[in-house]
């Protein structure tokens, strides 16, 4: 069974009849729900897929990453494909922070 909605909806009543179907879940909220994953596997006993996918948007909209990219990129490219949003600027300082950590961890190893 395929169910698409807000996560709201898919949560709701309506949906009752199958939580313990095996179901795919499509979440088209605009925005990445707080603990989407969890909520919805709490709630469904098998859900064999759970997608994010806001509207305006396909399953098949995941980013390209190349070899030229850095690794700081490719996380801010993620951000902004889980959550519709470009990376702020908290977050853009986190993933710099992180690979210069790993990395510095690396070289030292």
């Amino acid at each position: 069974q395929k169910l698409e909605g807000p996560i709201q909806w898919l949560l709701g009543p309506d949906n009752d009849q199958h939580v313990d179907s095996w179901v795919w879940l499509e979440v088209t909220d605009p925005s990445y729900p707080t603990d989407m994953q969890s909520r919805l596997r709490q709630h469904f006993t098998h859900p064999l897929s759970i997608q994010h996918i806001p509207p305006g948007s396909t399953a098949s909209t995941a980013p390209t990453v190349t070899e030229a990219m850095s690794p700081v990129e490719v996380g801010k490219q993620f951000i902004k494909f889980a959550t519709t949003a470009e990376a702020n600027e908290t977050e853009a300082t986190l993933l710099r922070a992180a690979y210069d950590s790993a990395n510095t961890a690396q070289r030292s190893a």
